[in-house]
Protein backbone atom coordinates (compact mmCIF):
# COMPACT_ATOMS: atom_id res chain seq x y z
CA UNK A 1 0.00 0.00 0.00
CA UNK A 2 1.04 3.57 -0.57
CA UNK A 3 0.24 5.88 2.30
CA UNK A 4 0.38 9.65 2.54
CA UNK A 5 0.12 11.97 5.50
CA UNK A 6 -2.87 14.23 6.15
CA UNK A 7 -1.69 17.77 5.55
CA UNK A 8 -3.04 21.03 4.13
CA UNK A 9 0.35 22.21 2.93
CA UNK A 10 0.74 25.98 2.92
CA UNK A 11 -3.00 26.65 2.89
CA UNK A 12 -4.17 28.96 5.69
CA UNK A 13 -6.00 27.67 8.75
CA UNK A 14 -9.59 28.90 8.51
CA UNK A 15 -11.72 30.30 11.31
CA UNK A 16 -14.84 28.18 11.81
CA UNK A 17 -17.63 27.57 14.30
CA UNK A 18 -17.55 23.77 14.61
CA UNK A 19 -19.90 23.57 17.58
CA UNK A 20 -19.47 21.24 20.56
CA UNK A 21 -16.94 18.43 20.24
CA UNK A 22 -18.85 15.12 19.90
CA UNK A 23 -18.39 12.07 22.08
CA UNK A 24 -17.81 8.69 20.48
CA UNK A 25 -19.56 5.76 22.11
CA UNK A 26 -21.63 2.62 21.57
CA UNK A 27 -25.31 3.20 22.28
CA UNK A 28 -27.97 0.60 23.04
CA UNK A 29 -30.50 0.50 20.23
CA UNK A 30 -33.33 0.36 22.76
CA UNK A 31 -32.27 3.82 23.95
CA UNK A 32 -32.53 5.39 20.48
CA UNK A 33 -35.50 7.42 19.27
CA UNK A 34 -36.57 8.87 15.90
CA UNK A 35 -37.91 12.44 15.87
CA UNK A 36 -40.95 12.36 13.60
CA UNK A 37 -41.03 16.15 13.36
CA UNK A 38 -38.28 16.07 10.75
CA UNK A 39 -37.29 12.45 10.13
CA UNK A 40 -38.87 10.50 7.31
CA UNK A 41 -41.37 7.72 8.07
CA UNK A 42 -40.39 4.21 7.03
CA UNK A 43 -42.43 3.27 3.97
CA UNK A 44 -42.13 0.01 1.98
CA UNK A 45 -39.19 1.31 -0.10
CA UNK A 46 -37.33 2.29 3.08
CA UNK A 47 -37.83 -1.18 4.53
CA UNK A 48 -36.49 -2.72 1.33
CA UNK A 49 -33.39 -0.54 1.70
CA UNK A 50 -33.03 -1.62 5.33
CA UNK A 51 -33.35 -5.27 4.36
CA UNK A 52 -30.64 -4.82 1.69
CA UNK A 53 -28.31 -3.27 4.27
CA UNK A 54 -29.04 -6.08 6.72
CA UNK A 55 -28.53 -8.80 4.11
CA UNK A 56 -25.04 -7.49 3.35
CA UNK A 57 -24.30 -6.24 6.87
CA UNK A 58 -20.63 -5.72 7.66
CA UNK A 59 -19.33 -3.61 10.55
CA UNK A 60 -16.47 -2.45 8.33
CA UNK A 61 -19.10 -0.71 6.19
CA UNK A 62 -21.01 0.77 9.13
CA UNK A 63 -20.31 4.45 9.75
CA UNK A 64 -21.24 5.72 13.23
CA UNK A 65 -24.68 7.21 13.55
CA UNK A 66 -25.10 10.77 14.80
CA UNK A 67 -27.33 11.17 17.85
CA UNK A 68 -28.26 13.83 20.39
CA UNK A 69 -29.16 13.22 24.06
CA UNK A 70 -32.77 13.87 25.09
CA UNK A 71 -34.18 15.03 28.42
CA UNK A 72 -35.32 11.48 29.19
CA UNK A 73 -31.81 10.01 29.15
CA UNK A 74 -32.38 8.59 25.68
CA UNK A 75 -30.91 9.63 22.31
CA UNK A 76 -32.47 11.09 19.18
CA UNK A 77 -31.01 9.73 15.94
CA UNK A 78 -30.08 12.60 13.61
CA UNK A 79 -28.44 10.45 10.95
CA UNK A 80 -28.36 6.67 10.64
CA UNK A 81 -31.99 5.58 10.94
CA UNK A 82 -31.67 2.97 8.17
CA UNK A 83 -28.33 1.61 9.42
CA UNK A 84 -29.65 1.29 12.97
CA UNK A 85 -32.76 -0.61 11.89
CA UNK A 86 -30.54 -2.91 9.81
CA UNK A 87 -28.27 -3.54 12.81
CA UNK A 88 -31.30 -4.45 14.91
CA UNK A 89 -32.50 -6.73 12.13
CA UNK A 90 -29.31 -8.82 12.36
CA UNK A 91 -29.55 -9.00 16.15
CA UNK A 92 -27.13 -6.25 17.20
CA UNK A 93 -27.88 -4.63 20.55
CA UNK A 94 -25.64 -1.56 20.19
CA UNK A 95 -24.33 0.68 17.42
CA UNK A 96 -21.36 3.05 17.30
CA UNK A 97 -22.46 6.66 17.61
CA UNK A 98 -21.14 10.17 17.54
CA UNK A 99 -23.04 11.95 20.32
CA UNK A 100 -23.45 15.70 20.04
CA UNK A 101 -25.59 17.91 22.28
CA UNK A 102 -27.99 19.92 20.12
CA UNK A 103 -31.42 21.53 20.50
CA UNK A 104 -34.28 20.16 18.41
CA UNK A 105 -33.95 22.94 15.86
CA UNK A 106 -30.20 22.35 15.67
CA UNK A 107 -30.84 18.64 15.18
CA UNK A 108 -33.21 19.34 12.30
CA UNK A 109 -30.66 21.73 10.78
CA UNK A 110 -27.95 19.08 11.08
CA UNK A 111 -30.22 16.48 9.44
CA UNK A 112 -30.87 18.88 6.56
CA UNK A 113 -27.17 19.68 6.13
CA UNK A 114 -26.06 16.02 6.26
CA UNK A 115 -28.73 14.71 3.92
CA UNK A 116 -29.15 17.67 1.59
CA UNK A 117 -26.84 16.17 -1.03
CA UNK A 118 -28.20 12.62 -0.78
CA UNK A 119 -30.69 11.71 -3.49
CA UNK A 120 -32.46 9.18 -1.24
CA UNK A 121 -33.67 12.12 0.83
CA UNK A 122 -36.45 13.95 -0.96
CA UNK A 123 -37.15 17.65 -1.00
CA UNK A 124 -40.01 16.97 1.38
CA UNK A 125 -37.66 15.69 4.07
CA UNK A 126 -35.33 18.65 3.63
CA UNK A 127 -38.21 21.13 3.70
CA UNK A 128 -39.78 19.50 6.74
CA UNK A 129 -36.49 19.56 8.64
CA UNK A 130 -35.91 23.16 7.58
CA UNK A 131 -39.29 24.17 9.00
CA UNK A 132 -38.45 22.61 12.34
CA UNK A 133 -35.10 24.40 12.25
CA UNK A 134 -36.90 27.67 11.40
CA UNK A 135 -34.77 28.11 8.29
CA UNK A 136 -35.70 31.44 6.60
CA UNK A 137 -36.05 29.92 3.13
CA UNK A 138 -38.53 27.28 4.32
CA UNK A 139 -40.62 29.77 6.29
CA UNK A 140 -40.66 32.14 3.31
CA UNK A 141 -41.79 29.40 0.90
CA UNK A 142 -44.56 28.30 3.26
CA UNK A 143 -45.77 31.90 3.67
CA UNK A 144 -45.71 32.66 -0.06
CA UNK A 145 -47.84 29.59 -0.81
CA UNK A 146 -50.19 30.40 2.09
CA UNK A 147 -50.60 33.92 0.72
CA UNK A 148 -51.78 32.23 -2.45
CA UNK A 149 -54.49 30.39 -0.54
CA UNK A 150 -52.68 27.05 -0.74
CA UNK A 151 -50.54 24.75 1.42
CA UNK A 152 -46.94 23.74 0.72
CA UNK A 153 -46.92 20.09 1.73
CA UNK A 154 -44.28 18.37 3.85
CA UNK A 155 -44.94 14.93 2.38
CA UNK A 156 -45.99 13.28 -0.87
CA UNK A 157 -49.19 11.24 -0.46
CA UNK A 158 -50.49 8.66 -2.91
CA UNK A 159 -52.28 10.08 -5.93
CA UNK A 160 -55.76 9.29 -4.65
CA UNK A 161 -55.06 11.17 -1.43
CA UNK A 162 -54.01 14.42 -3.09
CA UNK A 163 -56.34 17.37 -2.82
CA UNK A 164 -56.69 20.66 -4.72
CA UNK A 165 -54.64 23.59 -3.44
CA UNK A 166 -51.99 21.28 -2.00
CA UNK A 167 -48.61 22.18 -3.49
CA UNK A 168 -45.84 19.57 -3.73
CA UNK A 169 -43.35 21.34 -6.00
CA UNK A 170 -41.02 22.53 -3.24
CA UNK A 171 -37.98 23.08 -5.45
CA UNK A 172 -40.01 25.10 -7.95
CA UNK A 173 -41.45 27.32 -5.22
CA UNK A 174 -38.05 27.78 -3.59
CA UNK A 175 -36.40 28.71 -6.89
CA UNK A 176 -38.85 31.55 -7.48
CA UNK A 177 -38.85 32.71 -3.85
CA UNK A 178 -35.04 32.76 -3.76
CA UNK A 179 -35.12 34.87 -6.93
CA UNK A 180 -37.40 37.42 -5.28
CA UNK A 181 -40.56 36.35 -7.10
CA UNK A 182 -42.59 35.34 -4.05
CA UNK A 183 -45.33 37.90 -4.77
CA UNK A 184 -45.64 36.53 -8.28
CA UNK A 185 -46.09 32.98 -6.98
CA UNK A 186 -48.76 34.11 -4.51
CA UNK A 187 -50.64 36.00 -7.24
CA UNK A 188 -50.41 33.07 -9.65
CA UNK A 189 -51.85 30.68 -7.07
CA UNK A 190 -54.60 33.08 -5.99
CA UNK A 191 -55.75 33.38 -9.59
CA UNK A 192 -56.09 29.61 -9.80
CA UNK A 193 -58.52 29.61 -6.86
CA UNK A 194 -61.17 31.14 -9.13
CA UNK A 195 -60.73 29.22 -12.38
CA UNK A 196 -63.45 26.70 -13.43
CA UNK A 197 -61.14 23.74 -12.79
CA UNK A 198 -59.86 24.85 -9.39
CA UNK A 199 -60.93 21.54 -7.82
CA UNK A 200 -58.92 19.53 -10.36
CA UNK A 201 -55.90 18.11 -8.54
CA UNK A 202 -53.70 17.96 -11.65
CA UNK A 203 -53.46 21.73 -12.12
CA UNK A 204 -51.77 22.10 -8.74
CA UNK A 205 -48.79 20.04 -9.89
CA UNK A 206 -45.56 20.88 -11.70
CA UNK A 207 -46.94 20.19 -15.18
CA UNK A 208 -49.09 23.32 -14.97
CA UNK A 209 -47.36 25.41 -12.30
CA UNK A 210 -43.91 25.40 -13.90
CA UNK A 211 -44.93 26.87 -17.29
CA UNK A 212 -47.54 29.13 -15.64
CA UNK A 213 -44.91 30.66 -13.35
CA UNK A 214 -42.38 30.85 -16.19
CA UNK A 215 -44.73 32.89 -18.37
CA UNK A 216 -45.69 35.28 -15.57
CA UNK A 217 -42.01 35.71 -14.70
CA UNK A 218 -41.37 37.27 -18.12
CA UNK A 219 -44.56 39.36 -18.10
CA UNK A 220 -44.58 41.28 -14.81
CA UNK A 221 -47.23 43.72 -16.08
CA UNK A 222 -49.70 40.83 -16.14
CA UNK A 223 -49.56 40.81 -12.34
CA UNK A 224 -51.27 44.20 -12.35
CA UNK A 225 -54.31 42.63 -13.99
CA UNK A 226 -56.90 40.21 -12.68
CA UNK A 227 -55.24 36.93 -13.59
CA UNK A 228 -58.32 35.08 -12.39
CA UNK A 229 -60.09 36.60 -15.40
CA UNK A 230 -57.51 35.08 -17.73
CA UNK A 231 -57.93 31.63 -16.22
CA UNK A 232 -61.70 31.95 -16.35
CA UNK A 233 -61.44 32.57 -20.09
CA UNK A 234 -58.68 30.03 -20.70
CA UNK A 235 -59.20 27.17 -18.29
CA UNK A 236 -55.91 25.36 -17.41
CA UNK A 237 -57.47 21.96 -18.12
CA UNK A 238 -58.58 23.18 -21.56
CA UNK A 239 -55.08 24.52 -22.24
CA UNK A 240 -53.49 21.22 -21.22
CA UNK A 241 -55.84 19.27 -23.52
CA UNK A 242 -55.18 21.68 -26.37
CA UNK A 243 -51.42 21.29 -25.94
CA UNK A 244 -51.74 17.50 -25.73
CA UNK A 245 -53.67 17.39 -28.99
CA UNK A 246 -51.30 19.84 -30.66
CA UNK A 247 -48.31 17.79 -29.56
CA UNK A 248 -49.53 14.93 -31.72
CA UNK A 249 -48.99 17.03 -34.85
CA UNK A 250 -45.74 16.15 -36.70
CA UNK A 251 -44.47 19.75 -36.69
CA UNK A 252 -44.47 19.80 -32.88
CA UNK A 253 -43.17 16.28 -32.29
CA UNK A 254 -39.68 17.45 -31.33
CA UNK A 255 -40.87 19.97 -28.74
CA UNK A 256 -41.34 19.07 -25.09
CA UNK A 257 -44.86 19.12 -23.72
CA UNK A 258 -43.87 21.66 -21.08
CA UNK A 259 -42.16 23.86 -23.65
CA UNK A 260 -45.32 23.85 -25.74
CA UNK A 261 -47.43 24.57 -22.68
CA UNK A 262 -45.30 27.61 -21.89
CA UNK A 263 -45.52 28.86 -25.48
CA UNK A 264 -49.31 28.47 -25.65
CA UNK A 265 -49.90 30.13 -22.26
CA UNK A 266 -47.66 33.02 -23.29
CA UNK A 267 -49.52 33.52 -26.58
CA UNK A 268 -52.94 33.39 -24.94
CA UNK A 269 -51.86 35.72 -22.13
CA UNK A 270 -50.40 38.24 -24.59
CA UNK A 271 -53.63 38.24 -26.59
CA UNK A 272 -55.66 38.61 -23.41
CA UNK A 273 -53.59 41.59 -22.31
CA UNK A 274 -53.99 43.22 -25.74
CA UNK A 275 -57.75 42.80 -25.44
CA UNK A 276 -57.68 44.73 -22.16
CA UNK A 277 -57.21 41.90 -19.70
CA UNK A 278 -60.87 41.23 -18.97
CA UNK A 279 -62.52 37.93 -18.12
Amino acid sequence: MTYRAITIGDRPVLVAKPGPIPELSFLSIDKLLIDGDYQRPLNPSNWKAIERIAAAFNWAHFTPIIAAPTDQGLFSVIDGQHRTHAALMIGAATVPAMIVTLSESQQARAFSAINGQITAISGFHIYRAALVAMEPWALACREVVAQGGCELMVYQPHGASKKPRQIYTISLIRRHVDAGRGAMVSAALRAMLHCPCTDTVAIWGNAWLSPWFAVLQTRPRSLQRDLAGFLQRYDPVWIERYVRDLHREPEFAGMSRQGMMQRIIAKLLDNWLKDGGQS
